[in-house]
């Protein structure tokens, strides 16, 4: 038996005994190398615990250990070792477990549980099959345990540094590559970037042992036969040639059965399958960042913001998000996780072991340092380095291979047409940042200056003096901070407005002393700005202010506060707009990570802020914007999910009930004072910030899901009362009154309305009592209001409706107005009623009253004269006569004043719908075509509303011949339905339409206005058409619109001798690339008779618009294509053939580059 079989039969052997002693000093080593600095505890005095460890902050980390094999005691030595500990008082806040038994995840869980009832976090577990890895690497304490001789075992079943609970992790995003990898006989070479989990993969195989580094070649062959693995793995092979090269002479002296699997980076592939030839290369990619985003969630990482965080630091390498989780979950370490030091030093421990040159190194370095190159730039950096092109393409490779150097393809437009470059950048700034630290910001010298850098290529500065402030951050041994001169010259040289942001956010996080300079520099450019009149960079500085002292309030910093109170000032006595600047600071100091709680901190700051004295010159304007949107109850914390680009998660939150308090207490007497001199706009804010709290004191959901609490209902409820109080003693309007007693409810009481009228116009509806009813008391109520009004002179109403025009649009726009002139309809003497509203500015609204004289016959020709002429009254004065008017004279007198504009102007066919025979035929004679058109437009339209049968006879038919079709509105229902008609009732004028406007020089637009119409017509006048127009320049539009989808038409037509259009000309089409969705199939038989290759055809998928990501629109065509490729039918069959040759690596490569998007936490190209 070998020994790791042997091993594992002892310690599955309950009848052999183990010494609990000699195992509790045997685990303390073992894992003390793990940790050090882990103490063993004498016993007699360690209550409970076997060794611990005191760390920097005080905190204990115990060890409890039991050489039990059987779960129960696991169990219970865990359970009596820490209410030990508890009893006698021990400090104790994490534990790790250390035991013979076979612990799983669901076990594990259950042993946190455990820990948990004594108020202490479970680090590690230290099971059997870590203590069977363990001994194969100490024969002494495998002796002294297990009573087991012999030396170091060549093999082991995990690598070497290997988690406790390696065998439990998960192969998430990882099962297609084990298949594949278990599938073949062959050697495997197994590579991927630093992180990327190839020792995992490796593992994971069937039956895998793996090679100890310091295995001993005159025992390998014992160890070999003795063993006899399946698959041996050489982890780290690109360094381990002789022990590849071993294995290899080994199995072929003795003529062993068992596979050789190497581990390696990209670079060094080559190398290590030269030393294993035949072996399957099989790549281990990075994760998305929902596969990672698993497995964290699995290492006990739930928070969102902190997946958040540990993925865009890990960019798709499950090894370093693992190491992230566990210094955060066993180790509490979130310090060195949360500012990148965690993994700099990762980054920095794979650079010492890539064996990668110091040029390589130094190299991509300055690319980090750059913030990404192109070619040009990368040129110019290789004669810094004094580099032949050859040396620098093979060192950019290098680096570029190992994962390190994120290479993308851009497309740039130069004089002479469209170029493509390569561009270099080290991604994300977290890694970028560590690279260039370990560089250019370290003891020794780099090999170039960041001066000969910035002189050399001046335009990357702004990056460089960005690098510079990440480098500081990240904690560089000896960084370099820019100067106030560099960082604002590197202001200067930024376009990017998102560079610009990150530039000013992250030089003021350096110290107080920065802050400042950022914060009086953006002061200057407002007031610069204020002086030259340059509106748009004064208000760009602003919201960057605004932008900085959110963040600043944030860290409990309201040194900027001032500054940008004063710019305020600046700007508001341009008269310019500083709504965005207010948005964006509230904004900035109530956001949170994402799936966070937004802090009521910041923004209590804010509000103490604006309630003090610093802010007494402030404009009541921005006051009082500020003030509405920092007590606004209810925010949203919408974010984007950091495991999936293409999904976002909406929910509200509202404030606990206190911080509604403290916030309204702060701002009370500020707001009470300020809102006495407010205007009708600030005033709609306030009534519309309390209609919000009236909302919250109801219970009301919020806006994306949840309700409020009873506490915070009781708050809501509290301040709205207050803030009534304090705003209705500012309302003067009847407008503003009602709007307010709307938004009051029943949390208050409301506001006394003096003016009957008014009341009665803007009286709230009671569904309640039924539709009908609810109109009778309605109406009830204007007319006992109008009955004062109706006894006085007409110019005493009018006067009143012109002064509460405004006031009455608050409320309910124009249906107030429109109902007074119903009533006013019914009153004797009309014609004094229309006077007065005309001398007032009414006639737009006049609309009943102008009817109703019209009915009696009392429109003078001077009176309508004058609607014709003013602007308001027109537009209802001409729907009236037209639909409804007896006097032949006025209709006349309106017809020959009457224009398109006129028509266009109506919303509705009504009027032309009601108009009489007489008045129809002069519409459709008038000299102006496009009245006439106009007119059998919209007649038409409402004959035929829900009826196609409604007779239209030949005048309109006629009129309708005018039409100048607007084919720039193929979505017009009304021109829709009259040529749909025309082509039913008068086909031969359809056509002769149609072909005018196809021949015409001077037809634009699209050609989908004819689509619906000329599916009308019968195949032969498709036909007649297609005979007058095929000469056209516009042949091949016309030919889809009168194809109408049918496959047998098109087919017979190509088929005609003379055709005079190519395949080529019919495909590129517009009307058939943006309006002609045939399947590829139909496509290919209806042209048939042109004998079209396949490739005329397959470009024709992907014309138009599609939805989802390039790779699913890819793939959809490439089923297409197999699909065809397997027809009987011999051309579909080539079509398809040739449709799988095209797509297939098309669809490949947009797989590879949408699980990069997903992998960067992007949205596929």
């Amino acid at each position: 038996m070998n020994l790791i079989d042997r091993i594992q039969s002892r310690l599955d052997d309950d009848g052999h005994r183990l010494q609990s002693g000699d195992f509790e000093d045997c685990a303390t080593e073992l894992i003390g190398r793990l940790y050090p600095g882990l103490a063993p505890i004498p016993g007699g005095t360690d209550h409970g615990l076997d060794a611990e460890l005191v760390r920097p902050n005080g905190h204990v980390l115990g060890l409890v250990v039991t050489s039990s094999r059987s779960w129960d005691g696991a169990k219970k030595s865990l359970r009596g070792s820490l209410k030990s500990a508890r009893e006698h008082g021990r400090k104790l806040e994490h534990v790790m477990v250390a035991n013979l038994a076979e612990v799983n995840q669901t076990k594990r869980l259950q042993l946190a549980k455990i820990a948990n009832e004594f108020d202490c976090d479970l680090m590690q577990v230290f099971d059997r099959a870590w203590f069977a890895n363990e001994f194969l690497r100490s024969p002494d304490w495998r002796l002294k345990v297990l009573g087991i001789s012999g030396g170091f075992s060549s093999f082991s079943r995990t690598a070497r540094g290997a988690r406790p609970e390696e065998t439990q992790l998960s192969t998430i995003g990882r099962d297609e590559l084990l298949a594949t990898a278990a599938a073949t006989d062959h050697d495997l070479v197994i590579w991927g970037v630093p992180g990327a989990g190839k020792s995992h993969v490796a593992g994971k195989l069937p039956g895998a042992l793996f090679l100890a580094e310091h295995a001993l070649p005159e025992q390998l062959v014992d160890d070999l036969i003795s063993t006899t693995p399946d698959v041996v793995v050489v982890d780290d092979a690109g360094a381990r040639a002789a022990d590849v090269q071993r294995l290899w002479g080994a199995r072929e002296a003795e003529n062993l059965d068992f596979r050789i699997v190497a581990t390696c980076w990209p670079h060094e592939v080559g190398a290590v399958g030269d030393a294993l030839p035949g072996a399957t290369s099989c790549e281990v990619d990075l994760l998305t960042r929902e596969e990672l985003g698993a497995i964290l969630r699995e290492r006990g990482v739930t928070r969102t913001a902190v997946l958040a965080h540990i993925l865009d630091q890990a960019q798709g390498r499950p090894a370093w998000a693992i190491n992230l989780a566990d210094l955060l979950v066993d180790r509490r370490d979130w310090q060195s996780v949360w500012s990148g030091r965690a993994l700099r030093q990762q980054i920095l421990s794979f650079l010492r072991r890539s064996n990668a040159e110091d040029e390589a190194i130094h190299l991509l370095a300055t690319v980090a340092l750059a913030g990404g190159v192109n070619e040009r730039q990368m040129r110019e950096l290789g004669k810094l380095f004094e580099l032949t092109p050859t040396r620098r393409a093979g060192l950019t490779r290098s680096v570029a291979i190992a994962g390190l150097l994120d290479v993308q393809r851009r497309s740039t437009w130069e004089g002479d047409g469209p170029t493509v470059e390569e561009f270099y950048r080290v991604v994300p700034p977290v890694v970028a940042a560590s690279i260039a630290s370990d560089v250019y910001f370290a003891a020794s010298a780099p090999a170039i200056s960041i001066r000969d850098i910035k002189e050399a290529l001046p335009e990357l500065s702004p990056h460089v003096v960005q690098s510079q402030i990440h480098a500081a951050l990240l904690g560089a041994d000896e960084p370099l901070i820019p100067t106030e001169v560099e960082f604002i010259s590197a202001l200067e040289g930024t376009s990017e407005s998102s560079e610009r942001m990150e530039l000013l956010r992250t030089y003021a996080l350096i110290g107080p002393r920065y802050a400042n300079i950022v914060d009086g520099h953006l002061a200057k450019g407002v007031a610069s700005a204020v002086a030259t009149g340059q509106a748009a960079i004064a208000l760009s500085q602003l919201v960057e202010l605004a932008h900085r002292t959110a963040e600043a309030l944030q860290r409990d910093d309201n040194t900027s506060t001032g500054q940008l109170f004063e710019a305020f000032v600046l700007v508001i006595g341009q008269g310019w707009d500083c709504s965005a600047a207010v948005k964006a600071l509230v904004e900035g100091v109530r956001a949170a990570p994402p799936g966070e709680w937004p802090s009521p901190d910041p923004i209590t700051r804010l509000a103490m802020a604006i309630s003090g004295p610093q802010c007494s010159e402030l404009p009541r304007q921005v006051w009082l914007e500020l003030a509405v949107e920092i007590l606004t109850p209810t925010v949203d914390g919408n974010y984007k999910d950091p495991e999936s680009s293409a999904r976002w998660v909406l929910q509200s939150f509202t404030w606990p009930a206190h911080v509604l308090t403290e916030l309204f207490d702060l701002l009370r007497t500020s707001l009470a004072g300020r809102a006495e001199q407010a205007d009708v706009t600030q005033l709609r804010q306030l009534i519309m910030l309390l209609e919000k709290f009236v909302g919250l004191a109801a219970g009301r959901q919020l806006p994306f899901g949840g309700l409020p609490t009873e506490e915070q209902r009781s708050a809501g409820a509290e301040i709205a009362r207050a803030l009534a109080a304090d705003v209705g003693r500012q309302i003067s309007t009847p407008g503003l009154r009602t709007v307010f007693n709307r938004a009051v409810g029943e949390v208050a009481a409301p506001l006394n309305e003096p003016d009957d009228l008014f009341r009665a116009l803007t009286r709230e509806h009671d569904f309640g009592c039924g539709w009908e009813e609810d109109q009778r008391r309605h109406a009830e109520s204007v007319d006992a209001a109008l009955a004062a009004y109706l006894v006085r002179p007409a110019e005493t109403l009018m006067a009143w409706l012109e002064g509460h025009q405004q006031d009455l649009s608050m409320v309910s726009g124009a249906a107030a107005l429109h109902l007074v002139f119903a009533r006013l309809a019914a009153e004797p003497n009309p014609t004094e009623w229309l006077r007065a509203a005309l001398d007032h500015g009414l006639g737009r609204v006049a609309g009943p009253v102008i009817r109703k004289c019209l009915d009696l016959g009392l429109m003078t020709e001077a009176l309508s004269r004058r609607m014709l002429a003013d602007r308001g009254a027109r537009t209802a004065f001409v729907p009236a006569v037209i639909a409804d008017c007896h006097d032949q004279s006025l209709v006349d007198m309106v017809v020959e004043d009457l224009s398109g504009e006129d028509l266009a102007s109506l919303e509705w066919g009504a009027p032309l719908g009601n108009a009489g025979a007489s008045t129809l035929a002069l519409l459709f004679q008038h000299p102006s075509p496009q009245v006439r058109s106009g007119t059998a437009v919209l007649w038409a339209a409402d004959r035929l509303m829900g009826r196609k049968d409604a007779v239209l006879d030949a005048e309109w038919a006629e009129a309708m011949e005018a039409l100048d079709v607007d084919q720039d509105a193929p979505h017009n229902w009304a021109q829709n339905e009259a040529l749909k008609a025309l082509a039913r009732v008068a086909p031969e004028s359809f056509m002769d339409l149609m072909v005018r406007h196809v021949v015409s020089p001077d037809s634009m637009g699209s050609y989908d206005v004819w689509k619906d119409s000329a599916a009308e017509l019968s195949v032969h006048n498709r036909q007649a058409v297609w005979r007058r127009v095929r000469d056209s320049p516009r042949a091949a539009n016309a030919f889809w619109v009168l194809a109408c989808d049918d496959t047998d038409w098109i087919s017979k037509e190509v088929a005609e001798p003379g055709f005079p259009l190519s395949v080529g000309q019919l495909l590129h089409a517009m009307q058939f690339q943006f309006h002609v969705r045939l399947p590829l199939s139909d496509l290919a038989r209806a042209l048939r008779p042109m004998g079209w290759t396949p490739d005329d055809l397959l470009w024709t998928l992907e014309v138009g618009t599609g939805t989802g990501t390039e790779y699913e629109r890819l793939a959809a065509h490439l089923e297409t294509c197999a699909q065809l490729a397997a027809s009987s039918d011999a051309d579909l069959a080539a079509l398809g053939a040739r449709g799988v040759e095209r797509y297939q690596p098309r669809v490949d490569k947009a797989r590879a580059a949408a699980r990069r998007a997903a992998v960067r936490g992007e949205l596929g190209p």
